[in-house]
């Protein structure tokens, strides 16, 4: 709807979601279980983002410079630039504690690494 309007697109318990645009919605992927309660055993505010608002603060700079480095253009992980996440996730892990060239931790490119990795995995699961 281009005229700002939203449209309820679900709800669940006392939680909403709106959409602008429900084409759009409709042919995305869902990322979250349909069942409550496996939503609901999928805390992802109280179970990571309150858990670690620094360290994910960290990570999304260094994803941001990556993303300065590698793609032109919006935000997004080009998967395809770099598929070694295992090796520089060590690489990294080795210069712990300390600052790469580019003046980002390098504890938080292991953590980016980590999360890329696992999301691979993932991925690959799910496309099984």
């Amino acid at each position: 709807m281009k005229d700002g309007t939203k449209v309820l697109l679900e709800q669940t318990g006392g939680h909403k979601r709106f959409v602008e645009n429900l084409e759009a919605e409709e042919g995305k992927e869902r990322l979250l279980p349909q069942d409550a309660l496996a939503r609901k055993n999928t805390p992802i505010t109280t179970g990571c983002l309150d858990y670690f608002p620094l360290a994910l603060q960290e990570i999304a700079r260094v994803s941001l410079a990556g993303n300065k480095q590698h793609a032109l253009g919006p935000l997004h992980w080009d998967k395809s630039k770099s598929t070694d996440e295992a090796d520089a996730l060590v690489r990294h892990l080795l210069e712990r504690g300390t600052l790469d060239s580019d003046g980002m931790r390098h504890t938080a490119k292991v953590a980016w690494r980590a999360l890329a990795l696992l999301e691979r995995e993932l991925e690959m699961e799910k496309n099984d």
